[in-house]
């Protein structure tokens, strides 16, 4: 996915804390690309490939997907078609459905989706992203918590790291390292990449000290030297 719609421009991760934020990312590895495996533990969930089908099925239901992603992105569509394509070969049928952006979010904040292919943008210089992963946040409608994640562990660790006397960041980055080990067990989402931005300046423009997400941040700090 990464060569053919990134130019190879991405980061694979397996936490979705990007690797820049060091002070608080876990080193987690991003899973393992294995349609064997993958077989296996959908044969032993029930859900059985009969000779010359092309569609898993567990009794009556047929593994049957819709993968919903918005249509005026076209690097979204072209990913989701993609996922859709290795999927297929696992055994699943999969239904692509492109929507508006307005479409999309109203599935997602719904939580009436299968599968949604969808990104996250300017989050901010803190790992925490509660709204993603709190139980509180689950509220079909409202909350960014659309995966509906329910984890009394996760919830006492993100309200712990907000509320620790004195904010001690290596405090609060072992409780954000636990979050994200147990996001990655969990597996609500998968990070498919995160992509890199690109910037040419000329050697003139001076002061520029590019942070993780935002390139600009400083930008009353620059000059041009003449």
């Amino acid at each position: 996915l990464l060569r053919e719609h990134f130019a190879g421009l991405a980061s694979r991760n397996g936490s979705y804390v990007p690797p820049m934020l060091a002070w608080a990312a876990a080193p987690i590895p991003p899973p393992v690309h294995d349609p064997a495996r993958a077989a296996q533990l959908l044969d032993a969930a029930g859900w059985q490939l009969a000779p010359g089908e092309t569609v898993r099925r567990r009794a009556e239901t047929s593994l049957s997907l819709r993968l919903s992603t918005n249509a005026d992105n076209p690097l979204r569509v072209a990913l989701a078609r993609q996922v859709a394509a290795q999927l297929t070969q696992a055994g699943f049928a999969v239904e692509l459905h492109s929507v508006t952006f307005d479409e999309l979010a109203a599935e997602l904040l719904g939580q009436r989706f299968d599968l949604a292919l969808f990104g996250w943008e300017g989050l901010g210089g803190d790992p925490g992203t509660s709204p993603f992963w709190h139980s509180r946040d689950d509220l079909p409608g409202a909350g960014f918590n659309v995966s509906s994640v329910q984890d009394a562990e996760i919830d006492a660790w993100l309200d712990a790291a907000i509320t620790l006397p004195g904010c001690d960041p290596a405090a609060r980055a072992d409780l954000y390292r636990q979050v994200q080990q147990r996001v990655a067990l969990l597996r609500p989402s998968i990070i498919l990449a995160q992509p890199w931005a690109v910037w040419a300046v000329s050697s003139r423009l001076q002061g520029l000290a590019p942070a993780p997400w935002r390139f600009t941040h400083n930008v009353t700090g620059w000059w041009i030297q003449e």
